[in-house]
């Protein structure tokens, strides 16, 4: 049994890093919800999101839902952990640090499954991407989100919170010297949003070892060794197949390991597989481009540049891609139009164009 020492620990810091870190009854029948209402809903996660609030997300996630599918113990060490997440879980405040620089949170659609509203949303950051499907009920006359499936972790969030108690209630039991880890961890999703990946590196590497063999943290290893070197990336992404093969979340992952492979008929496959998962969803277009672009296929990659930027005219790194082909074929007309609109856009991020047109020291808007 968990001693007094480790439920205060796993309950009063543990537990509100670690959500920060992965990320991601009452009587009477209640209405069904409509179609219209979740897309409502959705919009006004999105817009708030959009705003950099994450309050309505923090409010609207049942915590007390969550944590009763995670099946915890009714013992007094599980009631405590679960006081714990109901206190950290501000799922929307997460997304929106995450998206701070030039990322996005984005409906991709709504769907019914069992006779319940689902929406699926579209997380981009830094060139990464991730999905969250929530499952949404009716409580007290309120649309809530009942669970959420985090396509990076192949799995409910009620089953990550039940994982990440078996796991780390056992480690905290077992050692007395938990205090230098666990008050470090916060630091590595702010090192990983600096970009100072090697810091974040080092402090990953002071979690024990039993705790960095679960799936939560070997996914956030991946990430870490994304910004690393090319080596260290492939070995994470190698240790996370090996330990949890052939699960849904695996395509996402796959992606980025069979790109540097040069695998890129297997990196379109990859691609193809999750928007089949989605049920479709064009920004993925972008990825194709990117992938027809290194094969050096210039026709196909630019079909799917054109298809994103149709789509997605406010999504700057495609804009910048799109600059970037017209004034490599040198076709300065169109050129010059993607240029000034993406000017008009005072929130688009206009070093980047600039680091692009010292490129070109020939070209002028004039």
């Amino acid at each position: 049994m968990m001693n007094i020492k480790g439920i205060a620990i796993l309950q009063g810091r543990v537990l509100p890093i670690l959500l920060a870190i992965f990320l991601f009854a009452c009587s009477g029948k209640e209405k069904p919800i409509l179609e219209k209402e979740a897309r409502e809903f959705a919009k006004q996660l999105q817009q708030s999101i959009e705003k950099k609030d994450g309050q309505f997300m923090d409010d609207a996630v049942d915590r007390d839902e969550i944590i009763s599918r995670a099946g915890l113990k009714s013992n007094s060490g599980a009631r405590e952990f679960g006081a714990g997440i109901r206190k950290a879980a501000n799922m929307g405040s997460k997304i929106v640090e995450a998206i701070s620089k030039e990322g996005s949170y984005e409906l991709v659609r709504i769907y019914e499954k069992d006779s319940k509203q689902h929406m699926i949303f579209r997380l981009y950051s830094d060139g990464s991407i991730n999905y969250h499907d929530m499952e949404l009920k009716r409580k007290k006359g309120d649309i809530k989100i009942a669970d959420i499936f985090v396509y990076t972790s192949g799995e409910n969030l009620s089953v990550t919170i039940k994982g990440i108690y078996d796991q780390f209630a056992g480690i905290i039991d077992k050692s007395n010297k938990t205090d230098s880890w666990i008050s470090s961890l916060p630091d590595i999703r702010k090192k990983i949003n600096a970009g100072e990946y090697q810091e974040a590196y080092d402090i990953y590497m002071n979690i024990p070892e039993e705790g960095r063999k679960a799936k939560a943290f070997r996914i956030v290893k991946v990430e870490i060794c994304s910004g690393l070197d090319d080596e260290k990336h492939q070995q994470a992404i190698d240790e996370l197949l090996a330990a949890f093969p052939d699960e849904a979340n695996m395509q996402l992952i796959l992606m980025d390991a069979y790109f540097m492979r040069k695998e890129y008929d297997k990196v379109m496959g990859a691609i193809n597989a999750v928007d089949k998962m989605i049920n479709k969803d064009p920004f993925l277009d972008y990825y194709r481009y990117l992938c027809y672009n290194v094969m050096e296929n210039p026709v196909k990659a630019k079909e799917h540049l054109l298809l994103v930027t149709a789509n997605y005219p406010a999504f700057a790194d495609a804009q910048l891609e799109l600059a970037a082909t017209y004034l490599e074929e040198n076709n300065p007309d169109s050129a010059k139009m993607v240029i000034k609109n993406f000017r008009q856009r005072k929130s688009f991020p206009q070093s980047r164009m600039d680091d692009l047109l010292n490129a070109y020291p020939d070209f002028s808007m004039e």
